[in-house]
Parts: structure tokens; C-alpha cells; sequence
């Protein structure tokens, strides 16, 4: 879809249909971008900052020892980001995910998605899902909680920040990795000017890996609740 089609065609059938929903030919000035990128959040919901930064935060490949500790780039750098949620941390995880790119690098990194509603559970991995316990780190504000848990409408999976306290939370967390998803990896490949829509509470998402450490790869980000 062209973006310039967002206000006349209603965007929430594409989300139901297919989880996710890329739209092209924005901005590519940053400020522009910025601007439509909150622009589209707004038309979803209400833009919430993560971690105390801005509602649309700017997002580059960092080596581990140039990002926080406890952030995806400071544990994996530029190898693949496990599949994940955003917003993990919070007691409910961000409704959608707004992201943008200002710049794609010479290889087009892709962000990877994966519908977790076409990945299959046994009966007995759906309770492992559901009764192992996490340590959800954030602070002064961690908790304890579990992938999935009857009434919860979306699946809470970070392994930057969920700690897992016992054997079984570490077999659940491989059910969402490797070689498991591959058969139902989706790629957005990004131009400058693209903006993409994730429903957070049904996609994982990751970053591929970056194949150059100068990668000029700049994508927007703006969480939704």
C-alpha cells in the first residue's frame, strides 16, 4: 500500500488479515519521517516511550560495548536478534510497532516477523509455554511472568530481558528459535520512505544479521498502547 493511502483506506482488515502491513513511498527527510511515523501510531493508538526515550526513537546496528547491557545490541551486536515482543518489560507489552526506515544499508537488512499464531504447539508444549516462569527485568519494576498465560492476549517473549528460573523456562524460550520459525519467517526488505505496521501482541519480530560493521542502517520506532 502507498502511504499516501493510509487516511482513505481503512488499514485494521490488512492487521487482522495478516499481522503486519507495509506501506511505501514516505519521507525521507528525517524530521519528515519522524513526523509520519508518529503520524501513524496516533491513527492506532497512543504513542508510548520506551525506556525513557523518545515517542520515535532512532534505531542503528551498535556493536555490544556501544549499546546498554541489557538491550538487544549490547548482548547480540550485529548477529540476528532473537525473535521477540516489544515492550516485553512492561506488565502489558506495547499493542503495536510502528517502525520506518530512514536509510537501508547496501545489504537491505530485513526485520524477520513471524506470525506466533501459525506456529504449531503440542499440548504439552502450549503448558510448558503457559507455566514456566520468567524473571521480567525492568528495573526497580521487574515481576515474574510467563509466555503465555490464560486470558492474555498476546505472548510476552524477550530473552533480553526475561531471565529464566528453572530448566523448563529455557526449553520454552527454544520453541520460539532457530530452526523451529524458519519455515514461517516473513522478510519487510526496506527502502527509504517505508513504514511498516506490526501487530505486537500476535508477531515476533527480529533483525537480521548486519553484514557490515559500517552499516548505515537507520530504521524510526514508536511503540503503541
Amino acid at each position: 500500500m502507498h502511504i499516501e493511502d493510509l487516511l482513505a483506506r481503512d488499514i485494521d482488515e490488512h492487521l487482522v488479515s495478516s499481522g503486519w502491513l507495509k506501506l511505501e513511498g514516505g519521507p525521507v527527510d528525517e524530521k519528515a519521517l519522524s513526523d509520519w511515523t508518529e503520524m501513524v501510531a496516533r491513527r492506532l493508538g497512543t504513542p508510548t516511550r520506551g525506556r525513557s526515550l523518545p515517542v520515535v526513537e532512532v534505531l542503528k546496528p551498535r556493536r555490544p560495548g556501544e549499546a546498554p547491557s541489557t538491550s538487544l545490541s549490547g548482548k547480540y551486536g550485529f548477529e540476528q536478534f532473537p525473535f521477540h515482543v516489544d515492550g516485553a518489560h512492561w506488565s502489558i507489552p506495547a499493542r503495536f510497532l510502528v517502525l520506518a526506515c530512514l536509510r537501508p544499508d547496501e545489504h537491505r537488512t530485513p526485520t524477520l516477523l513471524v506470525d506466533r499464531m501459525a506456529v504449531p504447539l503440542t499440548p504439552d508444549e502450549e503448558a510448558l509455554v503457559r507455566s514456566a516462569v520468567y524473571l521480567v527485568r525492568n528495573g526497580r519494576n521487574s515481576f515474574y511472568a510467563s509466555i503465555m498465560s490464560n486470558g492474555q492476549p498476546f505472548v510476552r517473549l524477550d530473552p533480553g530481558c526475561m531471565e529464566p528460573l528453572s530448566t523448563e523456562g529455557e526449553a520454552a524460550l527454544q520453541l520460539f528459535s532457530g530452526d523451529r520459525l524458519s519455515p514461517y519467517i516473513q522478510r519487510i526488505t526496506w527502502s527509504a520512505g517505508d513504514v511498516a505496521i506490526v501487530d505486537n501482541w500476535r508477531m515476533l519480530h527480529a533483525r537480521a544479521p548486519v553484514q557490515s560493521a559500517n552499516s548505515d542502517r537507520v530504521l524510526l520506532r514508536c511503540l503503541v498502547t
